[in-house]
Order: C-alpha cells, then structure tokens, then sequence
C-alpha cells in the first residue's frame, strides 16, 4: 500500500495529487474548466499519455474533452456523467488502475458538485427574477387600482366642484406618479 500510495517510482504521489486537485476545486472555475485542468494534472503521471472524456446520454455534463495523446493502450471508465478514456505508454498494473480509477472518481464527483452549484445558482437567479416581477406585477395593479379610483373622481369632479376631491387628486397622483416609476426602475 506505501508503494501504491507513493506512485511507486517516476509518477507522483497520491497526496500532492490530492493536494493540487483541491486546490483546483477552490478555484472558480465552470466545471468544464475543471474537468480540463485536472485531466491535464494526471499526465503529470509517467504512464499517463492522454485522457479523453465523453458525457453519458442522461448526463448534465455539457461537452466531451480531451488532454495528452491517445495511445494503442486505452482503458476506459464509466464515472459520474461521464464516460472516460485513459491512453497509458504501456500497460498498467492493477494497482495504478486502481489508483487511477480512484482518482478519476474524485475528479468526476467534484465536477458533478461543480455542475449541481452551477445549475442552483441559475434557478437562484431565475427565482430571484420571477419573484422581482411578481412583486412589481403586484404593486402595478394596486397602482392601477388606485388610479382607476382617482378617474371616478375626476369625473365626478367634473359635474360637480368639490374640494376635497380636488385636494385628493392633488395628493395622489404625485404619489402615484413616484410609485410607477420606482416599479419601472425595478
């Protein structure tokens, strides 16, 4: 397991691996980013030649990549969303398919997170804008009510000369006047 976990001689150590991924995770990047960049981080490994990866039918995943070259040896993956190709230089020992398929699981899972904080964030924004105009909606009809009300009374103003409507229509319609136009700015 030392030897697994080392990379065994001329590949890199599991632990600064995981250490850049993370580091790569932190960052704000699109998913796809993501992807690209921590693909390339495994041709870091000696055997590692080339990655090419491939969106499942039912998968949120938007694009297919691809980092290295490809080879006459190839492995593939099935992960989260994703379908993966892996081109080595030579074949590989179980032990550093195991470790690669780990890694490939970890890269695939902090994609998919990355996939699931992006699509949240646009319903949040789609929320944030239906709920905007549901409130302004709202507030334009009680404004259109309000003058409907002032119409009435400047018709009956008309026919007759009465003070207090006049100083109602004085009153409200600057009023009303401001509240339209903050709902426009809106």
């Amino acid at each position: 397991s030392r030897r697994m976990l080392s990379g065994g001689v001329h590949r890199m150590p599991l632990d600064r691996w995981l250490e850049e991924v993370n580091a790569l995770a932190h960052e704000q990047i699109h998913p796809e980013q993501f992807l690209q960049r921590g693909a390339e981080h495994l041709l870091a490994w000696s055997d590692v030649v080339g990655l090419q990866w491939q969106p499942l039918p039912d998968a949120f995943v938007s694009s297919a990549g691809r980092c290295g070259v490809e080879s006459a040896t190839g492995y593939e993956f099935s992960l989260r969303g994703l379908q993966v190709k892996l081109y080595a230089r030579q074949t590989l020992a179980n032990t550093a398919l195991w470790q690669l398929d780990l890694m490939l699981h970890i890269l695939a899972e902090i994609h998919a997170g990355k996939q699931q904080a992006r699509q949240l964030q646009s319903d949040s924004y789609l929320r944030a804008v239906y709920e905007t105009g549901a409130r302004v909606t709202h507030e334009v009809k009680n404004l259109l009510q309000s003058l409907h009300g002032l119409c009435f009374a400047a018709l009956a103003l008309n026919e007759r000369e009465d003070p207090r409507a006049q100083q109602m229509l004085a009153s409200q319609l600057p009023r009303i006047v401001a509240r339209l136009e903050q709902a426009a700015a809106r």
